[in-house]
């Protein structure tokens, strides 16, 4: 009987029996997606997501939901891979996402997923209407094709019921926020436009003076607080309290425009500004608090101990957060010093030189994080920290803006414009309410300030006002300068020795300048000094000697006086 059956024996009938059972038995497994075969449908279901995207994505299972992920929330939820950090954009710039929208926002992944859900039941009840309509005899082979599409319906079902899981949802999350093209920043892209200033209603061009329409691919994380609204809105009594604490100087006022114009962008001048009024109630505080307050986060208080010597003062904090506070700024303003800091000469020179990177670390970060610093640095006080040595590269970088106005209160007299006294008005009652109203304009007059410092390129020369000042810092300063002046003669065919010299030196401290032994500079320190300066010609021998003064007689040895050796013993003779 064997023989006799052609479906045993004739191969043609074999492969229609296999594919008929294959058939059959396919239509009983679950659906593979991988499976499924839908025609490039390029019809957007949202914005930048297609059809063809979607049955993409569902095929690549957890792969494809990131994808979709990535479409559906780019541009609007970003995260900083190296902060750790979820940002979600408000129109103008990033904000940290503090409330997790990040979460909210991803069950979107689930809606477009429902989307194409629907359209596979809406198949699945016209396939079973078309199967029950049909004729007894060909719903048997219809039924399989109902049972098909129901199982393609119930797999779309599944994962959009899988993607409104919470807990699957942060595995979206992780996989859409890993590797390139993700959602993931690596933190270096932050605020890299520094001719573009966010502001609280758009992003203005500092070239122009103009807004642009917002693009969250800027990436800024910072924002001015103030509006723009037109580059010629006006902050009368904010600019006459800058003309008069200015002593209505046009120079100096025009040389602060330029401060304040790089300080809007991201570009450095290499310059360390010290807004410097030595009486107080000369208005710098408000000016400086208030050109602060508009540019929001782009400006910020930083500790004094960020930029004074070590040595001197305990360490600004644990690791290094005051040096991290740095990075994004543009204008950076120091509080108030004592005149008996001394800067970290070294440390302000690599803040201000626009091509050294910066290292610092955050109190609970394991992590060092690099950086250029691109800001502006500031200190407005009524001292001005000590500067030891002679230090050339620092004072062409320190520029003193005088502040030398007084504001005085009715009670204390008359004004007197002439001299620069003025009446102070209430903080309270009538400067703060009336600079907050001015606080468009108060933006207005920083871009304007902008677009004057960029069309420049750089800081113009010091006007005479802040060279005598500067100047006189640095005669202040330089306390080996004053040294040679009052203890030595300019004589180019004499030369002394080192230790004579360091004697000499060592007597006037102790003598006219009433400095304990510890603070007397080393022998080293001087010399080191002393190698600096153009006027002297140092001879190196077995013994130092440097030509080209004369020391006076009343400040060499004489008998009695006590030697180096003696002096180092002593305690006076502190090395270096």
């Amino acid at each position: 009987m064997g023989g006799d059956d052609k479906s045993l024996t004739d191969p043609a009938a074999i492969r229609e029996q296999v594919r008929a059972a294959v058939s059959v038995e396919a239509s009983y497994r679950p659906v593979d997606p991988i499976l499924s075969e839908v025609a490039p449908d390029e019809t957007e279901i949202a914005p930048g997501i297609t059809v063809s995207d979607v049955e993409d994505a569902f095929r690549w299972k957890n792969v494809g939901d990131a994808a979709i992920a990535i479409k559906l929330l780019r541009g609007k939820i970003c995260y900083d891979a190296v902060a750790d950090k979820p940002y979600r954009f408000n129109c103008t710039h990033w904000l940290r996402d503090k409330n997790a929208n990040w979460r909210k926002a991803l069950f979107g992944v689930a809606d477009i997923y429902a989307i194409r859900a629907r359209h596979y039941l809406e198949q699945a009840k016209t396939v079973e209407e078309e199967c029950n309509a049909a004729p007894k005899d060909e719903q048997k082979s219809l039924k399989p094709l109902v049972k098909k599409a129901q199982k393609i319906a119930e797999a779309w079902i599944k994962r959009v019921n899988s993607c409104r899981d919470t807990s699957y949802v942060r595995k979206i999350w992780e996989a859409a926020t890993s590797g390139d093209g993700s959602l993931a920043i690596s933190g270096d892209e932050w605020n890299q436009r520094p001719t573009l200033l966010p502001c609280k209603n758009c992003v203005v061009d500092l070239e122009k003076g103009k807004p642009l329409d917002p693009d969250p691919f800027q990436y800024f994380n910072k924002a001015a607080i103030a509006p723009f609204v037109d580059l010629h809105a006006e902050a009368p009594f904010f600019l006459d309290t800058i003309s008069k604490a200015l002593c209505r100087d046009k120079q100096l006022i025009d040389y602060f425009d330029y401060m304040v114009g790089f300080a809007a962008t991201g570009l450095q001048t290499k310059d360390f500004f010290c807004a410097y009024g030595p009486k107080g109630d000369n208005a710098k505080s408000v000016v400086f608090e208030w050109l602060r307050k508009v540019l929001g986060d782009f400006a910020g208080t930083i500790k004094v101990e960020t930029i004074l010597d070590e040595k001197f003062m305990r360490s600004a904090d644990g690791p290094s957060p005051s040096m991290l506070k740095l990075r994004g700024l543009r204008m950076a303003v120091t509080s108030e010093a004592d005149k008996k800091h001394q800067f970290a000469m070294a440390k302000i020179k690599s803040i201000c030189s626009g091509g050294d990177r910066l290292e610092a670390r955050g109190i609970n970060a394991v992590d060092i994080i690099e950086f250029n610093p691109e800001l502006t640095l500031i200190m407005h006080s009524n001292h001005i920290p000590k500067a030891s040595g002679n230090d050339d590269a620092f004072y062409k970088r320190i520029k003193v803006i005088p502040f030398r106005a007084k504001f005085i209160a009715e009670k204390d007299g008359p004004e007197d414009p002439d001299h620069h006294i003025y009446h102070a008005k209430s903080r309270s009652r009538i400067v703060d309410p009336t600079l907050t109203r001015e606080m468009p304009g108060i933006m207005a007059y920083i871009v304007r300030c902008a677009v004057k410092a960029l069309k420049a390129g750089d800081m113009p020369p010091a006007p005479p006002a802040v060279l005598i000042e500067t100047d006189q810092y640095r005669t202040d300063q330089d306390i080996v300068g004053q040294f040679l002046r009052e203890c030595t003669d300019p004589d180019s065919n004499n030369q002394e020795q080192m230790k004579d010299i360091y004697f000499a030196f060592r007597k006037w401290c102790a003598e006219e300048q009433m400095m304990p032994p510890k603070a007397i500079w080393s022998q080293n320190a001087l010399g080191k000094d002393l190698k600096q300066r153009n006027e002297l010609e140092r001879i190196p021998s077995n013994v130092t000697y440097y030509k080209g003064l004369r020391i006076k007689p009343q400040w060499r040895k004489q008998e009695g006086d006590i030697n180096d050796q003696e002096a180092h013993d002593s305690g006076s003779f502190r090395p270096f």
